[in-house]
């Protein structure tokens, strides 16, 4: 592998563990929310600073104002298994909205079934 990151659930330790290695680069896996009914989504964010880190907890619950951060901090983001509803209330609607909101998504992720992955 040429780069190495690890994109643990809402954290950054673990990049931070090996921020000392060469060619590797802080990411983590956000946990948001659409506002009005709760639907949960994980976001993966690369390449992104301590700093960063602290200023997407701050907006993460919000998917929009997450969004909107990403986009003008330019930070490299996709929307993670965005077919696969993590507390059941993933529907057709949030799915409309992700496309709207977000330029890149997750195409094969190996710990989901076929049919989860787009």
């Amino acid at each position: 592998m040429d780069y190495v990151t690890i994109t643990d659930h809402d954290s950054i330790e673990g990049c931070l563990q090996i921020g000392d290695r060469p060619r590797t680069f802080i990411s983590e896996q956000v946990t948001t929310y659409f506002p009005n009914d709760a639907c949960k989504l994980h976001i993966l964010v690369w390449g992104i600073s301590e700093k960063q880190h602290g200023q997407i907890d701050a907006v993460r619950e919000n998917i929009f104002e997450l969004q909107r951060y990403l986009q003008s901090a330019q930070i490299a983001h996709a929307v993670a298994h965005p077919l696969y509803s993590i507390n059941g209330k993933l529907d057709s609607r949030h799915v409309e909205l992700l496309i709207l909101l977000f330029k890149h998504f997750e195409g094969i992720n190996g710990l989901r079934r076929h049919c989860s992955n787009s």
